[in-house]
């Protein structure tokens, strides 16, 4: 392997220009600006590579560079000032400003001014914020809200939609595989939030990009990359960070190491977290005096169980866990033109407790005595090479990848000696093409082929915890193995009108085939015993951008998106409250047609930006769960129980619509002012009940002060009530989670400070729920943290 990798370099490498390089980099922490941009008072402008670098002799002589980058002081340099020894630009970060989101689609070279709801949320936001997990960054923009069933989870709700409806990736490899389910999900926290350079959020449908899932929106978390020297002297980095948090005991150490040359560079990054049981707040000014109280809990006594008076109600028993996350990368380049980089990543946690599970009650006791995920171990090992200015395309890159998810659960009901444990093993192999080509007359083309195969194996069995005697239960997804592949290919066209005006148009074509298998089995009969699907899908976007002066900004969309049914939607046997879901061999895509506005205006000389983006979705063939039969009963016996039958199915058409808005204002160059607030409503028109996964109206309100060494923010996060009648249907969003009205309303007031106590030591103090309130963020088993002191300290070297 290493031999064909050597050869491999050794093809796509090509003689070194004589062209200088230079890196524009961070002048704190080193870090290289990706997208930089760097112009002259001629009007030349270009921008750095992935790396930062930009080729100085694009300028002539003696010639004034203006080097800017969001969140960075603008750079002024003369192009004979720049050392020919460490060709090096260094931007020192900004003062508090006024941020606008600009991304680099894929396989582009230059950054855009996107017409689709984007927030990018920069590595300097997320090590201020100091997030607990991945989730965590999302909730701390106060634009996504994030539903946790324990305190190892954190499931993103964007646009009213959740789970396998929205998508997850990760450097540009999908996270979403075969098994993410339509309820909540967890998986985001396998991402190490510690070594995140930027995660950019997409709302709305962004399926020409990315494909089947991204109904709701898309979240691309990016890690960081190696560093390479620009000059003969390597260069070395150590990242260090120790954190303590009050509220989940939370211990948390994390390092990384950079070492770069001229062609190689290195990443490696080591995060452990442990974290103990979650206590919740104590004053319920929402009126609720025994709401989310852990009374009782159980524990064994010589192998009997036995419930236990909680010492102290507000301590939620058994939600602590530990978790490991390592981080491998490696580059290499090869020339100005060619660069192969490899990525590995690991992620294990101890086992995780499912606590909306343990908290459920049956005959004034508990219901469960064990319920738990776990061990979960995620691994992604990805190639990639970049090449740029060739005939036919200038950027691309081809990706591949491999990830194993092991995702298994165990449960065991009060007082019974069966232990069921259920275990699911995916394999994911997936390739990537993605280009973009700068065309004449302003026009730049995307285009890019995915193919993605998922292999599905689940295990089940029984195990007597007295006699260790185990046997056969009933497998979560069939018994015989599935198959779950999906073929795309996409292309865009992006048109420059004039200075104030651009459009794109963009086409997709994804194909799914999947195929499972039910082995015949003493616990169900189906009427088939292969699933198999053959579902194609078309979508299409388009969007334009138009800045009629410097101080407005109007940017408007249309798009289709689909949800292509997976093995968890089509094959899946669950029970939960007293229901199960059983497979369905007929289900078919889900469409959504999106059409949304955004309006932005800057106001006093560009201190205050006032940005709303409304939008209007239409979803059809939706997959709903209703009641059915399996072999002539609508009951079925699982783990001990009887159960009503029920299954997915397309059913639905329903609407959401809704509103995003943010106000800055720069009060002066010490202070800003920020609010967030959305609005989401959703109906199913088939049925004319409520659409599950709608959060209520939430955002936050802060002040930021920045002085020399010092940083801080005050900050409010807030939630208003769910009222009972805008549940949705079933057991998706938890109602036996809330109270008799719904979840109620909730806000928290919370203050963070950083202060660099040195050129390479930063200490972090935060109170978060100073009043330590008590609540549950809608759809929530688990209580959020009561009033939580957090402390770190961080050191570059």
């Amino acid at each position: 392997m290493i031999r064909l990798i050597a050869v491999f370099c050794i093809i796509i490498s090509s003689s070194w220009a004589s062209a200088q390089s230079v890196v524009v980099r961070d002048a704190e922490d080193k870090t290289p600006l990706p997208k930089a941009e760097v112009s002259n008072e001629a009007g030349i402008t270009i921008f750095t590579n992935r790396e930062g670098v930009f080729e100085l002799d694009t300028f002539k002589n003696d010639v004034k560079i203006y080097v800017r980058y969001n969140g960075y002081q603008l750079k002024e340099i003369l192009k004979k000032d720049i050392s020919k020894k460490n060709p090096t630009v260094k931007l020192k970060p900004s003062s508090l400003q006024l941020n606008t989101a600009f991304v680099t689609p894929k396989g582009a070279k230059t950054t855009s001014d996107p017409a689709q709801q984007i927030e990018v949320i920069t590595a300097r936001q997320m090590q201020f914020g100091n997030p607990m997990t991945s989730s965590s960054v999302l909730e701390n923009s106060g634009l996504v809200s994030v539903q946790r069933s324990q305190l190892g989870g954190g499931s993103p709700q964007m646009r009213g939609f959740e789970a396998n409806k929205v998508l997850l990736v990760l450097d540009g490899v999908r996270m979403n595989n075969a098994i993410y389910r339509s309820g909540h999900v967890q998986n985001a926290i396998t991402v190490d939030a510690n070594v995140l350079e930027k995660t950019e959020v997409y709302f709305g449908p962004s399926s020409v990009l990315y494909g089947s899932d991204a109904l709701g929106g898309t979240v691309h978390f990016k890690t960081k990359r190696p560093i390479l020297s620009q000059s003969n002297e390597n260069i070395t980095q150590v990242n260090m960070m120790g954190r303590a948090a009050s509220a989940s005991e939370e211990r948390t150490f994390h390092v990384d190491l950079m070492l770069g040359t001229k062609k190689w560079g290195f990443l490696s990054s080591f995060t452990h977290a442990d974290f103990g049981d979650l206590r919740m707040g104590r004053n319920r000014r929402h009126g609720y005096e025994d709401w989310g109280k852990i009374q009782l809990y159980v524990a064994q006594e010589e192998g009997i169980d036995v419930l236990r008076k909680n010492g102290n109600p507000n301590i939620q028993k058994f939600t602590g866990y530990s978790q490991l996350d390592l981080l491998q990368k490696v580059i290499y380049k090869a020339s100005n033109r060619a660069q192969l980089n490899f990525n590995f990543q690991y992620s294990n946690s101890t086992d995780i407790p499912r606590f909306d599970r343990l908290n459920d009650t049956q005959d004034e006791g508990l219901k469960w005595a064990e319920w738990y995920y776990g061990p979960q171990r995620r691994t992604l090992t990805s190639a990639s090479l970049e090449l740029s200015d060739r005939k036919y395309f200038t950027e691309g890159s081809i990706t591949a990848a491999y990830q194993r998810i092991n995702e298994d659960r165990t449960d065991r009901r009060f007082g019974r000696t069966a232990r069921f444990t259920n275990e699911e093993d995916v394999k994911v192999y997936s390739l990537n093409a993605d280009f973009s080509l700068e065309a004449e007359n302003s026009v730049t083309w995307f285009y890019g082929a995915e193919a993605v195969l998922n292999d599905v194996v689940s295990n089940a069995f029984e195990e007597n915890i007295i006699t260790g005697e185990k046997n056969n239960a009933i497998t979560r997804y069939p018994n015989g193995g599935s198959r779950y592949n999906t073929f795309a290919l996409y292309g865009s066209r992006n048109k420059v009108i004039s200075k104030k005006t651009d459009y794109t148009l963009g086409v997709r074509y994804s194909h799914t085939l999947a195929n499972s298998k039910v082995l015949e089995n003493e616990f169900y009969a189906l009427p088939y015993s292969t699933i198999k699907i053959n579902d194609g899908a078309l979508t299409a976007s388009a969007g334009i951008v138009h800045k009629p002066s410097k101080n407005w900004k109007i940017a408007g969309g249309i798009a289709t998106g689909f949800k292509s049914p997976n093995v968890d939607d089509y094959g899946k046997i669950f029970e939960k409250d007293g229901f199960v879901v059983v497979p369905n061999a007929d289900l078919k895509s889900e469409y959504i047609y999106s059409a949304d506005v955004t309006l932005e205006r800057n106001l006093l000389d560009k201190k205050l930006k006032i940005s709303a983006t409304p939008y209007f979705t239409y979803l059809t063939n939706a997959i709903v769960r209703r009641d059915t039969v399996l072999s002539g009963s609508n009951q079925f016996f699982i783990e001990g129980d009887f159960a009503t039958v029920q299954t997915n199915m397309n059913a639905s058409e329903a609407t959401i619509y809704g509103l995003s808005s943010q106000v800055r204002y720069l009060i002066s160059p010490r202070w800003l002012a920020s609010a967030t607030y959305n609005y989401t409503y959703g109906q199913d028109l088939t049925d004319d009940v409520a659409m599950a996964h709608i959060a209520p109206e939430f955002g936050k309100v802060s002040i930021e002060y920045q002085k020399g060494r010092v940083k801080a923010e005050a900050y409010a996060m807030y939630a208003s009530q769910k009222k009972l009648d805008r549940y949705g249907p079933g057991t998706t969003d938890n109602l036996t989670e809330a109270v008799s009205t719904g979840t109620p309303a909730w806000k928290t007031f919370n203050l963070r400070t950083s202060t660099k106590i040195s050129k390479t030591v930063v200490l972090q103090v935060a109170v978060e729920n100073i009043l330590d309130t008590h609540y549950k963020a809608f759809a929530s088993g688990l209580s959020a943290p009561g009033r939580n002191v957090i402390m770190s300290l961080k050191t570059v070297f």
